[in-house]
Order: structure tokens, then sequence, then C-alpha cells
């Protein structure tokens, strides 16, 4: 079963402060245990505390943009085996930004015991390691849009994790696809990609600002990078980006640039 992956790319405002703080992500965590025997849904019932604490009380990383990163996370317990003593649950998980990025894991075994605490550490774990590897994802992706490659440090740490998964054997079922993920965000292949993602996504602000000196730079640089980007990618770029990007050019009197973009959108 492969690693099912939804990557939704729509135009975000975010908020350009001066001070140093700190990441937040702010999650709205659900936990379903619908499928578990009542003896595991009665070991099971502090888990949705104990991982908003894990996710909302914690100091993801530096953020000199000062603004908190909202999302939706959702783990599904679908199936529990004992295993030498201990728990063993397979899940699924949804993880979104609840605006523009969007996972979803089918393949996630893990250990869980009754009551267990929830630190986060350098050490791999079968539980922690799959969410922290989805939240850098996600961080990854923010950071891209603030600053070019700005996601690169969190991408990096997304495929350790990965790294960190070979050698707890035993709990490597869909470790190779999400690393695959990890290497692919990465590689030098889509670098377009996230370029042109951060160039209209500031492109877009200035716009809004009204400060079309700033926009048309931004713009000029997303409509250069078209024919850089993959034919997959480049469908759904235009299927999120082209009203607006379009809107924008003809009334900026942008009109190379409105050519180039129309005559690049795929069929």
């Amino acid at each position: 079963m492969k690693l099912a992956i939804f990557i939704i790319a729509v135009i975000i405002s975010g908020m350009f402060a001066g001070e140093a703080y700190c990441q937040k992500i702010t999650c709205e965590v659900k936990v379903s245990l619908e499928k578990m025997p009542l003896e595991n849904q009665e070991k099971l019932t502090f888990l949705q505390n104990e991982l908003d604490t894990y996710i909302n009380a914690y100091d993801w990383t530096e953020n000199e943009y000062g603004y908190e990163v909202a999302c939706q996370m959702e783990i599904a317990f679908d199936e529990v085996k004992i295993v030498n003593y201990e728990d063993r649950y397979t899940a699924t998980i949804i993880v979104s930004n609840g605006v523009d990025l969007q996972f979803a894991d089918k393949r996630w075994v893990f250990s869980m015991a009754k009551g267990e605490r929830l630190a986060h550490s350098s050490s791999f774990g079968s539980f922690t390691g799959l969410i922290d590897f989805y939240f850098n994802l996600i961080l990854a992706h923010e950071f891209d849009k603030l600053s070019r490659l700005g996601g690169e440090k969190y991408l990096d740490a997304a495929k350790v994790i990965g790294e960190s998964a070979k050698f707890s054997t035993q709990y490597y079922k869909g470790w190779d696809r999400r690393n695959e993920l990890a290497v692919e965000l990465a590689s030098e292949n889509n670098k377009p990609y996230r370029l042109i993602q951060f160039h209209t996504f500031h492109g877009t602000y200035f716009y809004e600002e009204k400060d079309r000196e700033n926009a048309a730079i931004h713009f000029k640089y997303a409509v250069g990078l078209l024919n850089k980007i993959p034919p997959e990618k480049l469908k759904r770029y235009y299927e999120l980006y082209y009203i607006t990007l379009s809107k924008a050019l003809k009334e900026m009197k942008m009109t190379g640039e409105l050519e180039v973009l129309n005559s690049m959108k795929p069929e």
C-alpha cells in the first residue's frame, strides 16, 4: 500500500514582524478509538490530553516572523495486537495545516502503554517519531514560503528521523515511503516548485499591500520558473494559483508575463 500524500497549495497571508519569537504549532487533535476493544479504549483515554500537551505546549523552533502555524491532526486506531507482552497498534494519521498542506498515512505501527508520557527526544520513538516527522514537513513548508528555501533545516530534520527509524526494525513499516517523501521534497528537482511558491506567496502579499514594485519582482521570478516545474506539480500550481496570478498580472499590465502564464497552462 502506498503512502497517501496530498499536497494542496493555496496562498495564505503571513505576519511579518521584527522581533524573535518561538514557533508555536496550534493543533486541533482528534483521537478515534472506535475500532479498539473496550479494554484498549480504556487504556488510551489519556492520549488526547497527552498529545495536546506534546504538540501545543512545545516551542518547535525559533521563528523570526512571529506567527503561529495552525494544524489539525486526526489519529484513527485501526488494529491492536499483543507482541512481546506489549500492545502494538496500527493507526491512520491525517495531519494538515488547515490551509494548504495535508498528509495522510495508513502505515503507522507503534507501541503504546497505558498512561504513557510523551516526551520530546532526539531518540526515535515509534509513536512520537512519526508526529515529529510530519510536523517538520509542515514547518518546512511554512518557512519555504517566508524565506527562500527557508525550510531546508526542517526537511533535514525529517530525513534524520527517517534514518533513525531504520534502527527500529519492528516499527519500520511505512518508513521507506516516508523517507522517499522527505528526500523528494528536499531534492534539487523540487527546488523550483518550492521557489515558485515562495515568489507567488510574496508577490501576492505585496500585491495585496498595493506595493506594485515588489509584487512585480516576485511575479516575474514566479513566471520565469514555470518551465522548470514537473507536469503534475505544474497542473496543481495552475489549479490553485492561476486565477489570482492572472488577475494580478492583468491589473499590473505585465503583458509579457501574462502571455507566458497563459501559454504554459496545462490542457
